[in-house]
């Protein structure tokens, strides 16, 4: 079969706009690819080069998350119009399964990995739905096809680990198959990262530092291939020094910490109870190692009010973080929480393009749905400003990071703890609907 795998464009259209520069290839396409075995595969993000419509095509497989759902639906349709039979699956598609068959011939629910197979097997007679009913071994999965990704990425995707331990409210990962924990073997994880030709990595995994011990010797074991690497991590990431020194040694560049929110109760309210840790000193210890540190902040939960974004402004300045991205509480369509808005008759629309972190598509409790959507993009301004009067009590660190690498230093200009993000933040609200 001649089989064309999508991502639909969502870089462009959400709150990480201003990481285009560092797209990383769609990493669930390339892994069916690999389960695609004697069939022509091709892969396209549709962020970097245009679709291929065209009736050349025997099966089309999409995926999306909430956001670009209008987006997929589109393309879904085009190529339906066209003959050529559908299959979507993502995020949305198994939080929304009913609502994707009307655009699709087929649609997976949970993990694709463990149904491809069966999918291309039932080739033409496609069943209407395909559900992942258990976890898939990562160990048993074959690498990604990185051949087929577009050469313009600068880095590289990679998984260690899936799956989730938290109960956080407002998380997608709370109500999907593929909630539970699993981890990669070691070598696994080296063979993949030894044939990887980028420079630069982005461990894509939400809960990378759940085993610490795990995730040591996974640095240790990766050292030798002299890669720089990115990702999530918690704020106790800094606890331990030796931790730390380990992870720099194996090429640790930068981390983003979800803090969520500074403000207790709203912590509370989403049922996010983790300890929270000192963030100066945890941004200290980081940038001693000549690690980057970027915050990810939420706010529009009940307890927040006008006062809590100064309060957070002044916090993260305080810090010394480098960079920081703001969200504007979304509660995904198919999740408790998106039935909780809608029972209290908070939920303003259904467009789900606008479902991106970026717009309120809610009634918050104590502010009005345009003030908290013009006060989250008014901070990007805000911490802009603010990070360029500091530049000097941080010169040490940028100092630290050339003398570690210059390569890195130049190139992490586009990473966003280096990126003045002030003159893009306009234009988030402009072009977030325009798919």
């Amino acid at each position: 079969m001649n089989i064309l795998l999508i991502k639909p464009a969502w870089y462009r259209a959400g709150p990480f706009a201003h990481c285009v520069n560092v797209l990383t290839g769609p990493l669930s396409l390339g892994m069916l690819a690999a389960l695609s075995k004697g069939h022509d595969v091709t892969i396209i993000d549709q962020d970097i080069e245009p679709v291929p419509f065209s009736d050349a095509w025997d099966l089309v497989g999409v995926t999306t998350p909430t956001a670009s759902a209008p987006a997929a639906y589109a393309i879904a349709d085009k190529f339906r119009s066209l003959g050529v039979p559908v299959v979507l699956g993502g995020i949305h598609p198994s939080l929304m399964p009913e609502e994707a068959l009307k655009h699709a011939d087929s649609v997976v629910v949970g993990e694709a990995e463990p149904v491809w197979p069966e999918i291309l097997a039932d080739f033409p007679r496609l069943k209407a739905c395909y559900r992942a009913d258990t976890l898939v071994d990562l160990d048993a999965l074959p690498l990604p096809r990185r051949d087929l990704f577009h050469p313009s990425y600068r880095a590289a995707a990679v998984q260690a680990t899936r799956g989730c331990v938290n109960h956080f409210r407002y998380c997608y990962l709370q109500n999907v198959s593929w909630k539970g924990y699993r981890q990669q073997s070691l070598d696994k994880i080296y063979e993949d990262i030894s044939l990887i030709k980028e420079p630069y990595l982005f461990f894509v995994d939400d809960n990378l530092f759940v085993d610490k011990a795990y995730t040591r010797a996974m640095a240790e074991r990766i050292t030798p291939l002299k890669k720089f690497w990115s990702c999530q991590a918690p704020m106790d990431v800094a606890a331990d020094e030796g931790f730390v020194r380990v992870l720099a040694r194996s090429g640790l560049a930068g981390v983003m910490l979800g803090l969520d929110s500074i403000h207790a109760p709203s912590r509370r309210s989403a049922a996010k109870y983790d300890e929270f840790f000192n963030l100066k000193h945890t941004v200290k210890r980081l940038h001693a190692h000549g690690i980057g540190v970027g915050a990810m902040l939420v706010f529009g939960f009940d307890h927040d009010d006008a006062e809590v974004f100064a309060k957070t402004m002044d916090y993260l300045v305080a810090s010394g973080v480098d960079s920081a991205v703001f969200f504007t509480l979304t509660p995904y369509p198919g999740t408790p929480l998106f039935a909780d808005f809608k029972k209290e008759g908070r939920i303003l629309t259904e467009d789900w393009s606008c479902y991106n972190w970026m717009h309120t598509v809610f009634r918050p409790r104590r502010l009005f749905p345009q003030e908290l959507t013009a006060r989250v993009q008014a901070m990007y301004g805000q911490f802009a400003r603010r990070k360029c009067r500091k530049f000097l009590t941080q010169l040490p660190f940028y100092v630290r990071m050339l003398a570690r690498s210059p390569r890195l230093a130049w190139d992490l200009r586009h990473y966003f703890w280096f990126q003045s993000r002030a003159s893009t933040a306009s234009t988030f609200l402009e072009n977030s609907g325009d798919i």
